[in-house]
């Protein structure tokens, strides 16, 4: 019966580590991209050209009001910048260089 908990402790250690693993796996970090704001609409930014659409309800959504073509920012987005499918869920103004 000893054996029998020492393997049952290994074996659920394993799930233990694998399911963190998963877990760690499910988070997906974003790209971030910063440059100057060539538009902005209600639903969307343009940063040096490319336009990115805004995450509703988002914090990048509540910011969005505030932002102005030509100023500096830095967005976080929630996948890759050359996906489609990608959102901006944060938006920072930054200083110029």
């Amino acid at each position: 019966m000893k054996r029998f908990n020492r393997s049952g402790a290994a074996v659920l250690g394993a799930l233990l580590i694998l399911g963190s693993a998963v877990t760690q796996a499910s988070h997906v970090l974003g790209a971030h991209i910063a440059g100057t704001v060539t538009a902005v609409t209600p639903t969307s930014i343009t940063i040096d050209g490319k336009t990115y659409q805004v995450l509703s309800g988002s914090p990048a959504a509540q910011a969005l009001s505030q932002v102005r073509v030509g100023q500096s920012v830095s967005v976080a987005l929630d996948g890759s910048a050359s996906a489609a499918s990608t959102h901006v869920r944060l938006i920072q103004p930054t200083a110029k260089p």
